[in-house]
């Protein structure tokens, strides 16, 4: 007998599987992350996402569903607009509950959560991640240019490709109570960390520009940044507002000094 969660999508086994049910292996993970690729390649005013939502789904319900393809497709065809990479999660929530036979619960799962996780990824990702990975490759292409590039096209497509992998596997595991992942993740938590790492690189960044730019704003520039610090300190000074004003300082000592057999003459 499979033990029932409770859920709002409804009733899911969360211990044994059901007898007779397909199950999904690496082949089936690989081709959900591939055509999860393309869930932003047809939008529409009517459904925006949702063409794309199908298009991922589509091999999969084709396999467990049958006769009854047709009446299932249906309810998938529908309004869908979230992240593309937090859509990977609700990819899994689906899969696993069609696959269970509960169809309704898959497409109310779905439109519940596309509104938190439009608004968690957009905070974690496009307003985190992007950010960080941006500045990293920038910093190394003060260095060398074409490395600088391909620093900034690895990190961001590896962290995205395994986001997408990762976060379908939770949505297929947690499929009876799809919320539970993120009662235990604290996601904009993560979202402030990660931003506030973005100050090292940055500040190292903003260092060396200012010297080499060689303009009178440089001076007025390294004045500014202390004077702010010293502004925000009277209210509350962050360690990582500090380690942003210590990289910078390093990064104009190290082109000052040319120490680096590296750096650019």
């Amino acid at each position: 007998m499979d033990r029932v969660c409770p859920g709002p999508a409804g009733g899911g086994a969360c211990g044994k599987r059901r007898s007779g049910m397909i199950g999904i292996g690496i082949r089936e993970r690989i081709l959900f992350l591939v055509r999860s690729l393309s869930i932003q390649g047809s939008w529409s005013y009517r459904h925006m996402q949702g063409l794309g939502y199908f298009f991922v789904l589509y091999p999969w319900l084709r396999r467990i569903t049958g006769d009854d393809f047709h009446k299932v497709f249906k309810r998938h065809l529908t309004y869908f607009n979230t992240h593309p990479i937090m859509a990977s999660y609700l990819f899994g929530v689906s899969a696993r509950l069609d696959e269970e036979g509960d169809h309704e619960g898959s497409v109310r799962a779905k439109n519940t959560l596309m509104g938190p996780m439009g608004a968690a990824g957009d905070s974690l990702f496009w307003g985190s991640l992007r950010p960080l990975v941006t500045v990293s490759g920038l910093c190394v292409a003060l260095f060398n240019p074409l490395v600088g590039v391909f620093t900034l096209l690895f990190l961001h497509n590896a962290i995205q490709l395994f986001a997408r992998w990762f976060l379908f596997d939770k949505g297929f595991e947690n499929a009876a109570d799809p919320l539970s992942c993120f009662a235990d993740h604290d996601i904009l938590g993560y979202s402030r960390k990660i931003r506030s790492a973005i100050a090292p690189p940055a500040g190292f960044l903003l260092g060396m520009v200012a010297v080499r730019t060689g303009t009178p704003g440089t001076v007025l520039l390294l004045f500014c940044v202390p004077l702010s610090l010293y502004l925000m300190g009277r209210k509350t000074l962050t360690v990582w507002a500090v380690v942003a004003f210590i990289s910078l300082i390093l990064g104009v000592l190290g082109l000052r000094m040319e120490l680096p057999w590296f750096l650019p003459r």
